[in-house]
């Protein structure tokens, strides 16, 4: 309970609401003035006024505080006669007395009252030369009016002084400007501004004090001066920032901050561009990061306005990225995605797929949406849209990847009860099964004919990377499905193989499943069965990292769990790496153990081009102008290893000058064994398509990984038309130009 009556009449009781009017907390003020706001407290003074000469930074705050609680706004001193306005005028910097006579402006206070030397608080403000204050207390303007003069009155005048500050290196000043409300983005007469001056030689200050104070006042990190240059530019022209990471540190503050590094100068470079002509390193990498990441932002934002134009522009940046999310998460194809108008939505999802968007790419974790894990195909079936998920289907996605909940696409469709969008992914995922990279042939087929051959390895994935095993999974006839799969592991089919990465198009699609793993997607329990009475391993894990039973419980299928979770035929092992390297990653088998019936080459089978034909893809790539020659297959082989284990020479060469036309490397090692494109042809006794590689001057002296040379390979084969190819290959190219060189460098040589 306060000590304090209501109404306080004791010297004591004043002395206290004196003390708190000149330095007290608000509300220990207004408790002690209670009801009688109008005391006198003072020398004739009442709260009202003893605030106001009290000089306190919060001044505008407690004058307001009495006001609402009672104060008269017209009452004056008993000595001079002064109202609040008259005192405030008087005793604070202009600042506060700006803000001061704004608030109390508001409590429509009499301008006309004289103190008793007959002075308005116009006279007064005028004596003080606050000339932008008395144009505000004449009476011409509405208190909106004269907040915006203020704002522009008080940011002018301590704006030109934050300029003289900053070029006269007077850092006290300067902050003291910036405090009482200068125009940080005022410039001079030179077209210049503080924040480009503190980056000069004027100014011998650490800048950073100083520019974060500016920037929180509002100070544009991205004014430009007379000659286009912003304050990043200037800062990393500023060699004296360089000691101490200085320059770093200024540098990644103002990308921070929202600096533009994409600014030119009057020269034309930009701020990357003038931190690689100095070789600035570490200032560079800081660079390019900021102009992906905004860049991928930019982006982002003009596929939220429906900026056709400015999407378009973006995306024929050379920099831009569409694999990068933006800061809540998501990739450019998912924000595209949430668009609403179906027109406009399909327009950039085709467009942002076209420059290269990844198709399976998924949302990071945030807590600004609930996406996290989702694909683009997630998303779109989700939502219903169901042309939008037709045009991601001809990009191929994967049909069943899982969200971080789990989820596949097709769990989505299935919750939102949509049984045209189940049909269809239903549809695809069959397609996309059936189909074999890059010639489509129908893989059942392939599976029958492979059956057929008493001699044929079913243990060779085939170009899309899957085993026979796999094949026979995929049969949609339950019966043929059963037969296919005893009759595979009867012939020792692996039940634990994987089926290996492959390339499709430019892309790598990582896989990983065994045949466990497709029973258990596809809800076959019967096959399961089979597969674990032949001791497939439950738990292994794919690319992705799941196991059968994560699919199985994904698809909520007990059976398939019950099953997978309870059988005790086998215990989890290590995986066994296959015995033999698929074949076109391997040499032919030795005669001696074809002849035990162990595995007879596909050469001595027939048909040997004919299938590597249908493998290797050449012709698709060949025919694809925007096909990478440069990528291994899954095999560890480019496509000049491929052309060159074709048998006939003419086709063999002809596909090796197209391949040399579209850039492949003539030096290219494959690898498992490191061998190069000579190195193949050499081995295989190929002679002209050894004369055709030369022509293209590879590298001669290069050892494959057993540590042999093309030359030491047709010498231990004996094949004497190729070692007298190689010789005079030797003498007339490769000598000459070890001549030359050492001729050049005896000439750069500097004899002191």
């Amino acid at each position: 309970m306060s000590r304090f009556p209501a109404k306080p009449d004791d010297e004591d009781d004043k002395k206290d609401v004196y003390e708190a009017c000149l330095a007290g907390r608000v509300e220990e003020l207004l408790r002690l003035v209670g009801t009688d706001a109008n005391m006198i407290v003072k020398d004739g003074q009442r709260p009202l006024h003893v605030v106001a000469t009290s000089g306190r930074e919060d001044m505008v705050a407690v004058i307001e505080a009495l006001l609402k609680t009672g104060s008269d706004v017209n009452a004056t001193t008993t000595t001079d006669e002064d109202t609040v306005l008259h005192l405030v005028i008087k005793h604070a910097v202009l600042r506060l007395a700006f803000q001061s006579c704004l608030m109390i402006l508001e409590h429509n206070p009499d301008l006309d009252i004289r103190n008793k030397n007959l002075r308005t608080p116009y006279d007064v403000a005028m004596a003080q030369e606050y000339f932008e204050l008395a144009n505000v207390l004449d009476g011409s303007m509405t208190p909106e009016e004269a907040r915006e003069y203020y704002k522009k009155s008080i940011g002018d005048l301590y704006g030109g002084r934050l300029i003289e500050a900053v070029m006269n290196d007077n850092e006290t000043e300067a902050l003291d400007c910036v405090i009482q409300g200068a125009d940080c983005n005022r410039v001079n007469k030179h077209g210049a501004g503080a924040i480009h001056y503190l980056f000069t030689d004027l100014y011998h200050h650490p800048p950073l004090k100083l520019l974060t104070k500016m920037v929180e006042c509002g100070a544009d990190v991205n004014l430009r001066d007379y000659e286009g240059d912003t304050a990043l530019n200037l800062a990393i022209k500023k060699t004296s920032l360089r000691p101490d990471n200085t320059m770093y540190n200024v540098v990644d503050q103002l990308l921070k901050w929202g600096a533009n590094p994409t600014h030119k100068d009057l020269d034309g470079n930009d701020a990357l561009a003038l931190a690689e002509n100095r070789k600035y390193l570490d200032v560079v990498k800081l660079l390019k990061r900021q102009k992906t990441t905004m860049i991928a932002e930019s982006i982002t934002s003009a596929i939220q306005e429906d900026d056709s134009d400015e999407l378009e522009a973006l995306l024929q940046d050379p920099d831009a990225n569409l694999n990068v999310p933006n800061s809540m998460g998501l990739f450019p194809l998912h924000v595209a995605i949430l668009r609403i108008n179906p027109v406009s939505r399909n327009d950039m999802v085709r467009r942002i797929l076209n420059k290269g968007a990844d198709i399976n790419v998924k949302a990071v974790p945030n807590p600004e949406h609930d996406e996290a894990g989702n694909t683009p195909l997630h998303m779109s079936v989700a939502r219903d849209q169901l042309d939008t998920v037709r045009i991601l289907l001809t990009y191929n996605p994967a049909i069943s990847p899982t969200n971080n909940e789990g989820l596949t696409p097709y769990n989505y469709a299935e919750q939102n009860g949509n049984a045209e969008m189940m049909r269809l992914l239903q549809e695809h995922q069959r397609n996309a099964e059936r189909r074999d990279d890059p010639n489509q042939v129908n893989q059942q087929k392939e599976l029958q004919r492979l059956l057929k051959d008493p001699e044929a390895n079913v243990n060779v994935p085939n170009s899309s990377g899957l085993f026979p095993l796999h094949l026979a999974i995929m049969e949609n006839d339950p019966m043929i499905r059963e037969t296919y799969v005893r009759r595979l592991i009867s012939l020792g089919a692996n039940v634990n193989a994987k089926a290996i990465p492959r390339m499709q198009g430019k892309v790598l699609l990582k896989e990983g499943n065994t045949p466990l793993h497709m029973a258990a997607i596809r809800k076959q329990v019967k096959i399961a069965k089979i597969l674990l009475n032949s001791k497939a391993q439950r738990h292994m894990e794919n690319s992705d990292g799941k196991k059968p039973y994560d699919y199985a419980e994904s698809n909520k299928d007990e059976q398939m769990m019950t099953l997978l979770k309870e059988y005790k035929g086998e215990q989890a092992t290590t995986e066994k790496k296959p015995r033999k390297p698929p074949l076109t990653s391997r040499d032919l088998e030795p005669k001696k153990l074809q002849e035990k019936g162990r595995t007879k080459s596909f050469d001595e089978v027939g048909g040997i081009d004919e299938r590597r034909r249908e493998q290797d893809g050449l012709d698709e790539i060949i025919n694809d102008p925007d096909a990478n020659v440069n990528i291994r297959n899954a095999n560890g082989l480019y496509p000049i290893h491929q052309a060159i284990m074709r048998n006939d020479p003419i086709e063999r060469n002809q596909l090796i000058q197209s391949l040399m036309n579209k850039g492949a490397d003539v030096n290219s090692r494959a690898l498992k064994s490191g061998n190069t494109p000579l190195h193949l042809a050499v081995s295989r006794g190929q002679l002209g398509t050894v004369k055709l590689l030369l022509g293209y001057r590879p590298m001669f002296s290069v050892p494959n990984l057993a540590g042999k040379t093309p030359y030491a390979i047709a010498e231990e084969g004996n094949k004497m038309e190729i070692l007298s190819l190689l010789e005079s290959y030797k003498r007339n190219v490769v000598d000459k130009r070890k001549s030359n060189a050492a001729i050049r460098d005896k000439a750069n040589c500097t004899v002191s």
